[in-house]
């Protein structure tokens, strides 16, 4: 008979075995398939990470199973250390310090990142790059092209409110047809 596999984390482990559970239970607000990442922070004699990137964590619908292998905890050393869970989402975008930055600093940024938004977009549109691709069972997707088109205009518009700070939004021209026909402009 296999062994049942526990949905709860560990309050001990040992080092040279393998380590196994299920988690996602305590974290159903936060589920794999809205894009949450879990990884497990040890802290005690060694700095431990458990995560996707070495293949231990991986999503499994709104869960994730917790596989580390007994080669891989040989190394840790017998120690009383902090656990913890620790869920994010992948795609937060680290911008630069707004503190530190010197005059121009964020439009070059800007541009930069303009730059790689419109070679993403060109890539896509001529077909050299897909949306998504599977190799061995682990999925990639690329940002979707409305997210694409959406932070072009983004960075146009940071690059376009730093090169003119005096500016605040875009010029509306409207026209009010009543009797003594009127037009006038306004700032949005």
């Amino acid at each position: 008979m296999a062994p049942t596999i526990p949905t709860i984390e560990p309050t001990s482990a040992r080092a040279g075995d393998s380590w196994l559970w299920t988690a996602g239970g305590s974290f159903a607000s936060y589920p794999a398939t809205d894009g949450w990442a879990l990884t497990y922070e040890l802290r005690g004699a060694q700095k431990i990470t458990l995560g996707s990137i070495a293949g231990e964590v991986t999503a499994n619908g709104t869960g994730w199973d917790v596989v580390v292998p007994a080669s891989r905890t040989a190394g840790f050393s017998a120690d009383s250390c902090q656990f913890a869970a620790v869920l994010a989402l992948p795609d937060l975008e680290l911008l630069p310090s707004l503190v530190l930055a010197g005059a121009g600093d964020m439009v070059e940024w800007a541009r930069t990142q303009l730059a790689n938004v419109n070679k993403a977009i060109a890539s896509r549109i001529a077909g050299d790059e897909p949306e998504g691709y599977t190799i061995d069972g682990e999925q990639v997707v690329r940002i979707p092209l409305e997210k694409l088109f959406a932070l072009r205009i983004r960075f146009s518009n940071e690059i376009n409110q730093a090169v003119n700070p005096q500016s605040f939004g875009r010029r509306v021209d409207t026209a009010f047809v009543t009797t003594g026909a009127r037009s006038s402009s306004f700032w949005t």
